[in-house]
């Protein structure tokens, strides 16, 4: 089988209907059901002034970080621009995770333009304390929660969640965790932490079925560049959820190369053979029968 060439520069249209595809936001059930779930509780958090907080779970590429995007949205989208309102703090936290470390990204959430030039932990706490009094944040929104918890990091894992427990309490600041599913071991690390953010929300892959099926004609639907009534045809979409199981991101990065295939045609039809030439390009090149659009002639 031969390979056809790439060209090193994607063309205009290509770049559109990608960006299209990129930016594509598909309001499914479960999704929606937490996102409005989130913000119904903080609010009632916020009223009641009660210490508690939301832990959601999801597999990479199911849009949890959108989620929390989305939350944050509905949270200030009725904020007067003209006056003081309190702002919903975000944060994303990376490998290694430890106490030092998240003060430092609370510190930065609140606004502080830098770090003390001799941070430590002692006075970071301070700081942030100070500017949750002074700001009174809705929310604290935690982006990658599961690096708590990786590895062997249980004592780690509890400080941290230890240092989020007293903040909780202190000012009463809701806590909105967003991880893996390996987050879900900080329900065994500290039980303390989790008494207080006890809903669980939990954003799984799509079954083959009827969910499935109506993502995918909301996903036709809003790719309006080219025509993609192919992704409705049953085989279409059997083989579809076959090699991305289900999954929102690998599903978005197949269409996006697909389409660029057909974009600058004078018809730009979505077919069997673009999806080919896609799944080559978003999960590398598979010869013959290995490509699972492959048709044998």
């Amino acid at each position: 089988m031969t390979i056809p060439e790439i060209p090193l520069d994607t063309s205009p249209k290509g770049v559109a209907v990608a960006r299209q595809i990129l930016d594509l936001v598909v309001q499914y059930p479960d999704f929606e059901r937490i996102q409005n779930a989130s913000v119904a509780s903080t609010n009632l958090m916020l009223q009641l002034k009660m210490s508690t907080g939301i832990l959601v779970l999801a597999e990479p590429g199911m849009g949890k970080t959108l989620l929390l995007e989305l939350i944050q949205r509905n949270l200030t989208r009725k904020d007067n621009v003209l006056e003081k309102a309190s702002p919903v703090l975000t944060v994303s936290l990376d490998s290694a995770v430890d106490t030092h470390k998240i003060a430092a990204k609370a510190m930065m959430a609140l606004g502080y333009p830098m770090l003390p030039s001799r941070p430590n932990l002692e006075s970071m706490t301070l700081m942030v304390d100070r500017a949750i009094e002074r700001l009174g944040p809705k929310v604290l929104l935690i982006d990658e929660s599961q690096h708590m918890c990786e590895g062997n990091r249980d004592i780690t894992a509890r400080a941290v969640t230890d240092w989020l427990k007293v903040r909780m309490d202190k000012h009463n600041l809701p806590v909105v965790c967003a991880g893996t599913p390996t987050f879900e071991r900080i329900c065994d690390i500290n039980e303390q932490f989790v008494s207080r953010a006890s809903t669980k929300y939990v954003l799984n892959p799509f079954a083959f079925g009827d969910g499935w099926v109506q993502l995918m004609q909301a996903v036709k639907v809003g790719i309006s560049l080219i025509e993609a009534g192919l992704l409705e045809t049953p085989w279409c979409l059997k083989m579809l959820h076959a090699v991305t199981h289900g999954n929102l991101r690998r599903l978005k990065k197949l269409l996006i190369y697909a389409s660029i295939e057909c974009a600058d045609r004078e018809n730009p039809i979505l077919t069997r053979d673009d999806l080919r030439r896609g799944f080559d390009r978003a999960f590398g090149f598979k010869e013959g029968p290995e490509n699972p659009f492959y048709v044998r002639g």
